[in-house]
């Protein structure tokens, strides 16, 4: 057992105190557990309602300013650059090796800043940045572009999902980080349709339709920032829009369930942890199998459906049904994880669907059946994606820990990013044979690893059940890893 999972053993007992007034079915009557569940769902409808259109904007934003290069490419970037492939593909990859080298320091300065101040600073600069690479007038200008939008964009990802997982129960987060991809989901269903009114815009003020697509995805960002600033609390307690009771039931559920939602201190023995779980590494493993094909299709999608003879108009317009389409499988796949409390399984079944979208890629030649796979592909990468997220999160005790881990999985995995970047090149095109293979192998690991993780995870189940047999206290140590 890790040294992780002994703490765990240590200090997953709450207090008496807490457990006769909180949702525990071991010390509730079922009257009273029934009222207090009802009563969770009625608060959290009001801070969702406050927090998610914040969270999927942030998100849907980010989004769009990381993959708009692949729709300015549609309007002769490269020509008006002087790039060849190779540098383009750069371009991509860079963006991720700026990402991977700030992410654990931005997890901890969200730390130290506090979620709004922090989070509200990462969005301005990347708006900043995003806008400015309108000016750019060579390779080497938007190489450093987007790698100081990669710096800028570093924590985002890992600071929102430490943000919400401030605020809901470990059962609560999957359905809560499917609206944090949906906003991934929006933006792409959105990117399309802009980037075709964009193209309109060719030549006004001077301008070329791919400066304008620049232009227009940054200042949002910029603008948005301090929409953060000014109304994002950083934890239930600072909630303006929650009454006192309400706070407090809040926190008594998350203290309950070993989330220390109000804690922003650095604890250096949590820190160290977070690099010795043997589970961080098996996530790191499992995003990283899952991320990259992950970002071949999020950011490749358009050179991958123009490739198959579509004009840059419908190439646009052809990606908005496999986001959609991703969007509803995402929310319904992950209210279906929280509903059963199961993870693994969830995690796993949308990758069947990847990995029949891969071998139609692979194996067809004819336009209609190649743009169904890609779309049957999209669908299952990104319904899978958010379950992994929460499950990761679900093993996480520690305010410290939660915050360095998911930094230290996203940075690793985010590698695959910086991979997807030298994949789909026209010297593959139209078929993409070794790239699609590449990522259906990754799909058959991933599912491997979740299988593995799975057996472990509930092999420490085991442990924890044997612990609380053994204890001589009478107050119960109910927590479980969610599997």
């Amino acid at each position: 057992m890790s040294l992780s999972d002994n703490k765990l053993e240590k200090n997953i007992i709450v207090n008496e105190e807490d457990i006769i007034t909180i949702s525990n079915d071991f010390q509730l009557s079922d009257q009273q557990y029934k009222i207090n569940q009802l009563e969770l769902k009625r608060i959290n409808r009001k801070i969702d309602l406050k927090l998610i259109p914040l969270v999927i904007t942030s998100f849907l934003l980010s989004f769009l300013d990381r993959v708009n290069i692949g729709y300015a490419r549609l309007y002769n970037l490269e020509a008006d650059l002087g790039i060849n492939q190779l540098e383009y593909s750069w371009t991509l990859s860079i963006f991720f090796i700026g990402y991977t080298m700030f992410d654990i320091p931005s997890n901890l300065m969200i730390k130290k800043w506090k979620p709004r101040l922090w989070i509200s600073r990462i969005m301005i600069t990347w708006g900043v940045i995003s806008a400015s690479s309108a000016a750019v007038y060579n390779f080497q200008g938007m190489l450093a572009a987007r790698f100081f939008l990669g710096v800028a964009e570093a924590g985002l990802g890992p600071g929102l999902l430490f943000y919400m997982s401030c605020w809901y129960t470990r059962k609560e987060q999957a359905i809560r980080y499917s609206y944090f991809f949906a906003g991934n989901c929006l933006s792409a269903v959105i990117a399309g349709p802009l980037a075709f009114g964009v193209g309109k815009m060719d030549g006004l003020l001077g301008l070329k339709a791919w400066q304008w697509i620049f232009i227009i995805e940054g200042i949002p960002s910029i603008i948005f920032g301090f929409v953060i600033l000014l109304s994002m609390p950083n934890s239930p307690s600072e909630a303006k829009w929650l009454t006192l009771e309400e706070k407090n039931f809040v926190l008594k559920q998350l203290r309950a369930d070993n989330i220390e939602s109000e804690d922003f201190n650095i604890d250096w023995k949590q820190f160290r942890e977070s690099f010795l779980d043997y589970k961080t590494w098996l996530f790191v493993l499992l995003y990283f199998t899952l991320i990259t094909p992950y970002h071949c299709m999020t950011q490749l999608l358009p050179t991958i459906i123009k490739s198959m003879g579509y004009s840059n108009q419908d190439t646009m317009l052809l990606t908005i049904p496999p986001y959609t389409l991703a969007t509803i499988a995402n929310i319904l796949n992950s209210w279906h994880s929280d509903y059963k409390s199961e993870r693994c399984f969830h995690q796993i079944f949308p990758l069947f669907l990847a990995t029949s979208g891969y071998i139609i890629l692979i194996s067809v030649v004819d336009q209609t059946s190649k743009y169904i796979g890609a779309c049957i592909t999209v669908v299952g990468v990104l319904a899978s994606f958010p379950i992994a997220l929460a499950w990761f999160n679900n093993t996480l005790v520690g305010n410290t820990k939660s915050a360095i881990s998911i930094a230290i999985v996203l940075c690793c995995a985010n590698i695959g990013g910086a991979i997807s970047g030298q994949m789909y090149t026209n010297a593959e095109a139209p078929k993409y044979f070794i790239s699609n293979l590449i990522c259906l192998s990754m799909i058959f690991i991933n599912i491997l690893i979740s299988l593995i993780l799975r057996f472990y995870l509930k092999r420490e189940n085991s442990k924890l059940a044997h612990v609380e047999l053994q204890s001589n206290t009478n107050v119960s140590n109910k927590f479980r890893y969610i599997i």
